[in-house]
């Protein structure tokens, strides 16, 4: 049977009517005519339709299936149906003759959507993607769900939930209280047809035990004839990670704000796109702005910058932008109301689309922090001047002389010459027994300032303690020079000073020393200078000696003064007085320090600065350090076996003594449980580099129970490098500090210092040498552990000093 003949308009007639993809083809498979749905659901061009066969359009897999249905003879059926995969989606092609006899077309095709294939799959990605989907028919108040949509809640896939379709209650009560309304208003304002479209999200109970979060989107899909909602779909999408974040991320953004308020910090944003700031009202307010409007957006930043911070400043920031690196700097402001401020800027270079980027940055104000660094460099530096140079007089102390000798020998070629003057007022013990220890303290600092007048830029002037004066002169022409400088001072010490009843003449002793370049020891000549002021002294004072060899036979007065010394370590003449100390606080007596005497024959009670030099230069002082001890062992054995309480007792220690083979060993062979000792450290300017030898000397004595002091702390003899590295128990605050309180109460502020920077080391403080009730009261505002000195109680002998002790019980 042939096929029917197929009109060309009728065929395109047909398939521009139809609402769904189509074509008519003849019975041969020819495409007559499609629609432009067509033609899009298989992806070709109308050109590509025209004329050609059905089969070639299709692909591979359903194209043979249509070939061989056209191939067929005979063709046993009017209709044919097969899968299309297009790549716009999945259809199912149909093929029914319109002829209505003939078997061998004309056919209309169509295209319908393979609805089996994209919802399973749909329904794949929705169960895997975690996504609750949901579907409610208002007539039938049937609730149908996703499998997921079970897991999400925890129900079995096996629990019956049609209590859903009907008990909304029910359903309700698993909603979280604060979001029960909310839903349920939601939920029948769609029913009702009010809401086409809900987006929420709610609160559900999780069988387990705690709260899920949802997020819900539904849509009424249908609706009847008379507008009414039938069928709602919807999806539940799980956020219970989400929202916890979101709680996570508040809390932290919370404390983060608190953080930034509490410290003050200022949040800033710039775009080097737009060269425009965004500043948070910190940031206004740390700049002294008032109204952001008055000001141009670009440019606070850069108005408000420091005159002397402002080139350097913005150079750095252009730096940063071009090497796209980070800001941070610190640099003044200068605020609207005209106050300087330091402020620290710290900021992230952001990468962004344009190629310039942006700048993320907080400022905070440090202006305290710089003004405290400021302060604690001035206190620093008040204390490293103080460490080398004299409370009273200002002059440098025996620490900075000897460094500037060696500096100074460093320097200065062999053949290059230089002067030690060694100068000692004459009879100034009689000054302050006379006059008192202010007008004693007032003609050092006169001496003081007309040496520093008389040797100008031509060297420097030190006091090293008491009475006495050196000068190191480096710049001269000739000897002739020195001795007019010699002759200059003793003349100066002639003239009268005024400021007492009547004016006072003070005479001065000399002794100079010559040195060249390549002396080996600076010693020699200070030794030398010392001559020559011994026999300036011995030739009747108020002049000048230079040192010459023949003065070396002066030594032999000496050796006399060392066989003297000799004889009195072994003939018991050397003994100890004991001066107490007592509590800051409470003024109870606490420990007493052992001072040296020598009981001669000829001369009477000598004070230790008559006979310690001597027994240093002719190394004695170890043996006298050694008789110290003993003799206070044997007064706390004396004290212990009486049942008194045996206070610490403190004693001088040379370094002599410290670097003695075997102390150790004769030190804890003599210790016994009931003895308390201190050792007060001398000389410690040489322990700023403390050897190991030394190091382990200290720590033994600290194992083996003994205590250990760093003496005349402040007054330059004792550094706070030494005070790092002995880490002594206590410091001693010298007297030659505490002398200025008398003129100048200011000098209270040194004190404090000094007791606060023994304090950050760890270490208690002795005040000694406190010599009137004026220093007492003074001292008595410092943070301190013990008092000592003259207006407390004077030296005593032991006998005396363990009366103290049997009328002081409970002393420690």
């Amino acid at each position: 049977m042939g096929a029917a003949p197929v009109d060309h308009a009728f065929a395109t007639a047909i398939v521009a009517v139809l609402a769904q993809p189509a074509a008519v083809v003849d019975g041969a498979g020819t495409i007559l005519s499609c629609n432009s749905d067509f033609r899009s659901c298989l992806s070709i061009t109308a050109g590509q339709v025209s004329g050609a066969a059905l089969w070639t359009v299709l692909r591979a897999n359903c194209g043979a299936d249509a070939a061989a249905f056209f191939a067929a003879e005979p063709r046993q059926n009017m209709a044919f149906m097969t899968k299309v995969n297009a790549a716009s989606g999945h259809f199912r092609l149909t093929l029914n003759s319109i002829a209505q006899t003939a078997q061998r077309g004309p056919y209309l095709c169509q295209l319908t959507p393979d609805i089996a294939i994209d919802s399973s799959r749909l329904r794949f990605l929705l169960e895997h993607l975690d996504q609750g989907v949901w579907n409610y028919n208002t007539m039938e108040k049937s609730f149908n769900v996703a499998d997921a949509w079970r897991r999400m809640r925890g129900i079995p896939l096996s629990e019956d939930i049609d209590t859903y379709d009907t008990d909304h209650e029910k359903w309700l009560t698993e909603i979280h209280p604060e979001d029960r309304d909310m839903v349920q208003a939601l939920f029948s304002g769609q029913v009702s047809g009010d809401k086409d479209k809900v987006n929420s999200q709610y609160r559900h109970w999780h069988p387990d035990g705690h709260w899920m979060w949802f997020s819900c989107r539904s849509k009424v899909m249908t609706y009847d004839d008379a507008g009414r909602p039938v069928e709602i779909v919807g999806v539940d999408t799980d956020i219970t990670a989400m929202k916890k974040n979101e709680t996570e991320l508040l809390k932290l953004s919370s404390k983060l704000q608190i953080a930034i308020e509490a410290a003050g910090i200022g949040v800033w944003e710039f775009d080097a796109e737009t060269g425009l700031e965004d500043w948070d009202e910190r940031m206004l307010g740390m700049y002294g702005i008032t109204d952001a409007a008055d000001h141009n957006s670009g440019d606070i930043w850069e108005t408000h910058l420091h005159p002397d911070d402002a080139e350097a400043t913005k150079q750095y920031a252009q730096e940063t932008f071009r090497e796209k690196s980070d800001f941070n700097r610190d640099f003044r402001i200068v605020r609207d109301d005209g106050e300087v401020r330091h402020v620290r800027s710290l900021a992230r270079f952001v990468r962004t689309s344009k190629s310039n980027g942006r700048m993320l940055g907080v400022n905070i104000d440090v202006t305290d922090d710089y003004h405290r660094a400021q302060e604690l460099e001035r206190a620093r530096e008040l204390l490293e001047h103080d460490s080398r140079h004299d409370a009273l007089t200002g002059l440098a102390n025996r620490r900075l002389l000897d460094e500037t000798m060696q500096a100074l020998l460093d320097r200065i070629g062999d053949e290059d010459q230089f002067a030690v003057l060694h100068i000692d007022l004459d009879h100034f013990k009689q000054i302050n027994d006379t006059l008192g220890h202010a007008a004693g303290d007032n003609v050092l600092v006169r001496v003081s300032e007309n040496l520093r007048g008389l040797v100008g830029p031509r060297g420097l002037v030190c006091r090293i303690g008491g009475d006495e004066f050196f000068v190191l002169l480096e710049h001269f022409a000739d000897e002739a020079e020195v001795h007019q400088l010699c002759q200059d001072i003793i003349d100066q010490m002639a003239q009268p000073m005024f400021g007492y009843d009547q004016a006072k003449t003070f005479g001065l002793s000399l002794g100079c020393a010559l040195g060249l370049g390549d002396v080996v020891d600076a010693s020699e000549v200070f030794i030398n200078a010392d001559i020559a002021l011994y026999v300036a002294k011995s030739d009747g004072r108020s002049c000048f000696k230079v040192f010459a060899p023949g003065l070396r036979a002066v030594t032999q007065i000496d050796t006399h003064a060392h066989h003297n010394l000799r004889v009195a370590l072994t003939s018991g003449q050397i003994i100890c007085h004991f001066q107490p100390q007592f509590d800051a606080k409470t003024h109870a007596l606490v420990g007493a320090e052992a001072l040296v005497r020598w009981m001669c024959p000829d001369r009477g009670l000598i004070g230790p600065d008559d006979f310690l030099p001597l027994a240093r230069k002719t190394g004695l002082l170890p043996r006298i350090d050694d008789f110290v001890f003993g003799f206070v062992l044997e007064a706390q054995t004396k004290w212990a076996a009486a049942g008194l309480d045996v206070p610490i007792i403190a004693l001088n220690i040379s370094l002599e003594r410290l670097q003695e083979p075997g102390l150790m060993q004769q030190i804890s062979d003599r210790l016994q449980p009931h003895h308390a000792i201190s050792f007060e450290l001398l000389e410690t300017t040489f322990l700023d580099t403390c050897d190991d030898g030394l190091s382990d000397t200290l720590n033994q004595l600290r194992a083996a129970g003994v205590r250990l002091e760093m003496n005349d702390f402040g007054s330059g003899r004792s550094s706070i490098v030494a005070l790092q590295t002995v880490r002594p128990d206590r410091v001693k605050l010298d007297r030659m500090l505490l002398a200025p309180l008398e003129t100048n109460p200011a000098q209270i502020f040194i004190l404090k210092a000094l007791a606060r920077v023994a304090a950050l080391e760890g270490c208690g403080v002795v005040v000694e040498g406190i010599e009137s009730q004026k220093q007492l009261n003074a001292v008595l505002q410092l943070d301190c552990e013990a008092l000592q000195g003259i207006a407390l109680a004077r030296p005593m002998a032991e006998a005396e000093f363990a009366k103290m002790l049997i009328a002081s019980p409970g002393v420690s």
